[in-house]
């Protein structure tokens, strides 16, 4: 939280991470960024336990790539939808996709969780076809 002797302020960066597509200037971006934020709030984040190539381009270790990013933020994983991708070697990755937040470590967080909005049927850029979908809202309650 930044502040001066009559107010403090709060900054949030929300961003639709388009799946990691454009990485490197991703990367770039959250390192401008963080000195000055407080709080990330990421949309379409992939947090897999190996990276695997998808026809769509996102990467499936978004998450733990950009927790490395982030070393003052602790960060949380909320999961919409999970698939499983058929590998060349004939495993199946369960790919979790969704949304996740990064919260400066010296804030003082009293919550962080993700609220159900509502479910529908939808396409997903990495998997095609319709899928049951669930759409969450990001809530992070902080001590004033």
């Amino acid at each position: 939280m930044t502040s001066d002797t009559d107010t403090a302020a709060l900054r949030i960066v929300s961003l639709n991470l388009w799946g990691g597509q454009a990485l490197e200037p991703l990367r770039d971006f959250v390192r401008q960024q963080a000195p000055s934020t407080d709080l990330f709030c990421f949309q379409e984040m992939l947090n897999a336990p190996e990276l695997v190539p998808l026809a769509c381009g996102f990467r499936t270790t978004l998450y733990r790539e950009l927790s490395a990013e982030l070393p003052d933020f602790a960060g949380m994983f909320d999961p919409v939808i999970t698939w499983d991708q058929p590998l060349d070697d004939g495993r199946r990755l369960p790919v979790p996709f969704g949304l996740a937040t990064f919260a400066r470590q010296s804030l003082p967080i009293l919550d962080r969780r993700a609220a159900w909005i509502l479910d529908h049927q939808d396409n997903l850029d990495a998997v095609p076809g319709l899928h049951d979908i669930v759409r969450w809202l990001q809530l992070t309650q902080i001590a004033t």
